[in-house]
């Protein structure tokens, strides 16, 4: 027996239902359960699209059997799969290749499978735009290009345009945003203009199907790189989409404000993503504009004063230089402000050779940013803080190139910009490397984990436990933060979390084991050491497979001497009727 929410109930059920989300790109999990489903991604296959498979959990001998229980679209249960319970095992969608946030999920294909292990697929189209309704659509199996270009050119899908906004006058461009697209040759969108409006400040590009009728805009594409609506606008048409810039920017470098059809929906970029602006009307426009206009590119690379690289804008971004209040923390903070000192608006952020650092608002109104490097010597910019509307807003360095993403955590984000302590602990997190933990290596051989991390292994008996030894695992000179722990292949988790292991930056990551099992086949207890003041977190092996649980939540100090003794004792009393 399941409950709606697809976990087992029932002591005696071997089965449990699975949630699958397709707009999710990167791994989920069931915040009860705590299952994870990580989608493979594959372009061009076939060409001009791309898809998402979702993965159902391996079943284990004597574990779980997992099933389809239900498809969600952004958390939004969809209706139309018939019986979808019986024995699906997994999950694939079909996109465009140039939707780049999954806003427009065309065919998703289940897997059925049978005790004799044949299987079979079944695929659905939605039954219009946005809806949460799917049917069956039958013989496809061996021509899934053709059926999907088929459904692209429908009446459903044959009017969804990405906008190419930096198109010139008379250009045709094709509904990928590109001068040409293998998907639905036939409908192309013209640019006319410019025009003077709303004065000769301005100039108004106006965007239409070649073909007239209404279209349903996707997304944005500009100098090629997709910026896209924050949130989808698909569920309404518009005839026309017009896009301002200044008159002064004649190389189309800044598209200052996007009007959707001929009446208030008005929208302006935050950061690379559009949102719609409530307060913008037809006859404000001309005061819209001028605010867009005035905006200044932060180039968070500059040690020095440099010119603003904003069309039009010929004002110097001067930078200040502070090392004297952060020795004691590593870190240098750097000042960025308008030449003579007056308030202004970013329009964006921008790194070395120009590359556009994603993931940043577009503030207004602040007077200064403040950017932090580390370490202080041979550092890199790895936190951003600026105030706006006397709220001071924090971004964080991703592991990702180029991308930031903000502080929210009021635990976590410092209290200003004097908060040394604060500052310097997101700053050790933003430069610590992600790894993966192999709890099967033994002593002295070190491995390679994710990126160039190397990670050594160093092993010791532990003097207070007789009877048992401990390998630790650590980078040498530097923080690590724990990207996931694996044990003979297999992936760790944490019993009655969602977020696995610490996610704190650690100088240590150590297993203890029985002196009698030298190949650590049944790890007992895991000691992280934390960077911040010698920390410790502990999480002890359960009698499940592959499964911890947090062990005592409010130690902070080395676990030594008789207690470690007694838990280690009694861990591996369990572990002697556990396979692992």
């Amino acid at each position: 027996m399941t409950t709606d929410s697809g976990c087992t109930v029932s002591a005696y059920s071997s089965y449990l239902y699975v949630l699958v989300d397709i707009f999710n790109k990167n791994e989920y999990s069931h915040s009860s359960c705590g299952y994870k489903i990580t989608p493979k991604e594959e372009r061009n296959t076939p060409a001009g699209f791309k898809t998402y498979i979702h993965p159902l959990p391996d079943w284990g001998f004597y574990e779980l059997f997992y099933y389809l229980g239900k498809i969600d679209y952004q958390g939004t249960e969809q209706d139309g799969f018939e019986r979808i319970k019986y024995c699906h095992t997994d999950v694939l969608v079909y996109y465009w290749d140039y939707d780049e946030d999954n806003f427009c999920p065309l065919l998703v294909r289940v897997t059925k499978t049978g005790w004799s292990m044949y299987h079979y697929y079944e695929y659905y189209t939605p039954t219009g735009i946005n809806t949460n309704n799917w049917k069956r659509y039958s013989g496809i199996a061996n021509d899934i290009s053709d059926r999907l270009k088929s459904i692209s050119k429908g009446d459903v899908f044959g009017r969804v345009v990405v906008l190419k906004l930096d198109a010139k006058n008379n250009e045709t461009y094709g509904v990928n945003g590109e001068e040409t697209s293998d998907i639905n040759k036939s409908v192309r969108i013209q640019v006319t203009g410019p025009k003077n409006e709303p004065s000769t400040d301005y100039r108004k590009y106006t965007h239409c199907l070649v073909s007239n009728g209404k279209m349903r805009v996707l997304g944005t594409k500009h100098d090629k790189i997709y910026k896209p609506f924050k949130e989808s606008i698909l569920k309404k048409e518009y005839t026309e989409a017009s896009v301002y810039y200044s008159s002064k920017d004649s190389k189309y470098q800044k598209p200052l404000i996007l009007q959707l059809g001929t009446g208030k929906d008005f929208y302006k970029l935050d950061g690379e993503k559009w949102v719609k602006d409530p307060s913008i009307t037809s006859s404000g426009l001309k005061d819209a504009l001028d605010k867009e206009n005035d905006t200044h590119i932060i180039n968070i690379s500059k040690e020095s004063k440099y010119q603003c690289s904003s069309p039009s804008c010929d004002k110097n971004i001067e930078v200040d230089t502070d090392q004297s209040a952060e020795k004691s923390h590593n870190y240098t903070k750097r000042r960025h402000y308008l030449q003579g000192n007056g308030q202004f608006s970013v329009s964006s952020f921008i790194g070395s050779d120009s590359t556009i650092q994603i993931g940043l608002s577009s503030p207004s109104g602040i007077a200064e940013v403040n950017i932090f490097w580390y370490p202080k010597q041979s550092g890199t910019p790895l936190l951003i803080c600026y105030s706006s509307e006397s709220t001071l807003s924090w971004f964080k360095k991703t592991k990702v190139d180029n991308e930031w993403k903000e502080v929210n955590d009021t635990k976590i984000k410092p209290t200003s910009i004097d908060d040394h302590a604060g500052i310097q602990k997101l700053l050790i997190e933003a430069e610590s490397p992600e790894v993966s933990i192999q709890l099967d290596q033994v002593s002295g051989s070190g491995y390679s984990s994710d990126g160039d991390a190397t990670i050594n292994i160093r092993g010791e008996k532990v003097n207070d436990a007789n009877g048992y030894s401990k390998i630790t695992h650590e980078i040498t000179g530097k923080t690590f933060i724990i990207k996931g722990i694996q044990h003979r292949g297999q992936s760790q988790t944490v019993k009655g979390t969602t977020t696995a292991f610490s996610k704190d930056s650690l100088t240590e990551t150590s297993v203890f084991y029985s002196g009698s099992d030298p190949k650590i086949s049944k790890p007992l207890l895991l000691e992280l050491k934390l960077q911040v003041e010698s920390k410790y977190i502990y999480y002890e092996k359960t009698k499940n497979a592959n499964e911890w649980s947090l062990f005592e939540s409010k130690q902070t100090t080395q676990y030594t001497g008789d207690p470690l003794k007694k838990k280690l004792d009694a861990l591996y009393a369990v572990s002697i009727f556990c396979k692992n």
